[in-house]
């Protein structure tokens, strides 16, 4: 995937490998994590 995003309902993965393997990753009542992969045009963060 060129923008490899995960969005996690039940929170079933740990922020820090997240954030190491790059992926964007959104869970409920935790912080986001903005991968470090190159994003198009319509992308805001």
């Amino acid at each position: 995937m060129r923008n490899p995003l995960v969005i996690d309902g039940r929170n079933c993965y740990d922020l820090d490998k997240m954030e190491n393997l790059g992926i964007t990753y959104e869970s409920i009542g935790r912080r986001t994590i903005v991968g470090d992969k190159l994003y198009g045009p319509s992308h805001k963060c």
